[in-house]
């Protein structure tokens, strides 16, 4: 896809971004070890790509006090703290690049 992307918008400058914490809490499972793992993959994507990054891994959102910032304990969707701190996380990276 990335290959596809950089061959139709030669000029464009294309940038990736980890995920935030996430948890599924009806299932009781904590994501932190795959999300790291994903997170990883990103990465190497885009330097394999020589594609810019931003890393919202550090927002901030962890499992210890994710339940602060979803819109209940059982939903996986962040409330509007968690939303502004993932967006402030992306506005922050974002203006790192653009330097």
């Amino acid at each position: 896809m990335i290959a596809s992307m950089k061959e139709r918008y030669p000029n464009a400058s294309i940038t990736l971004f980890t995920y935030p914490y996430i948890h599924a809490p009806s299932s009781g499972k904590d994501f932190t070890v795959d999300l790291k793992e994903l997170n990883d993959v990103i990465k190497k994507v885009a330097e394999e790509n020589d594609l810019e990054l931003v890393d919202l891994s550090g927002s901030g959102i962890t499992a210890k006090n994710v339940g602060n910032y979803t819109r209940s304990n059982e939903d996986i969707h962040y409330n509007r703290a968690g939303q502004e701190l993932v967006g402030k996380a992306a506005v922050t990276g974002l203006k790192k690049l653009w330097k």
